[in-house]
């Protein structure tokens, strides 16, 4: 509810945006990978070491670069310029990688501050299947420590990452901090 996602089989709780970004590349098993930048370097880092060709780019060549089959990230609100991109380019990126077999992953690790650009509503459903929203809980409430985070994805990308995760990926403490703050 907290993120407008109409069906919770699209939410997975995680301990933390940044584990949740490092198996990205395990689920997706995609080969390239394309960041928007300038952002922070835990994308690129994950996607390297996980095997694939990395290439950062401003926002101005996104688009054609979406006409492949890479694994897009952008972050937006991002950091550490602010840069916001509104949802119907976003949305854009999307249809053109979802066509040529690639996905599109939307930080929105500072989304709360921007709400009316977030994209979480409409990641994973029959609008944006290939979309991958990471949401971070401890950026906006100040409490990076407690380690929560989600990703919304299609109910396949979901699954996917829950059997990476295992059984027990959030502590007790942190979702009684999300359960609290959220409500």
């Amino acid at each position: 509810a907290a993120f407008n996602v109409s069906d919770p089989v699209r939410v997975v709780a995680t301990g933390g945006t940044e584990n949740a970004l490092r198996l990205l590349p395990y689920v997706l098993k995609l080969t390239n990978a394309v960041i928007a930048s300038p952002t922070y370097g835990s994308h690129a880092d994950a996607w390297e070491r996980a095997g694939a060709e990395v290439r950062t780019v401003a926002d101005s060549d996104l688009l054609t670069h979406a006409a492949t089959d890479c694994a897009m990230t952008v972050v937006t609100p991002n950091n550490p310029n602010g840069r916001l991109l509104a949802r119907e380019q976003l949305l854009s990126l999307h249809d053109t990688l979802n066509r040529n077999g690639g996905a599109l992953i939307v930080d929105e690790a500072f989304g709360d501050l921007e709400p009316q650009h977030c994209v979480s509503d409409i990641a994973g459903s029959d609008i944006a299947p290939r979309m991958i929203v990471l949401r971070s809980f401890g950026k906006f409430n100040g409490l990076a420590g407690v380690r929560l985070g989600f990703v919304i994805a299609s109910p396949v990308i979901a699954t996917r990452l829950r059997q990476l995760l295992g059984d027990w990926p959030v502590s007790v403490d942190a979702l009684r901090a999300g359960l609290a703050a959220y409500s």
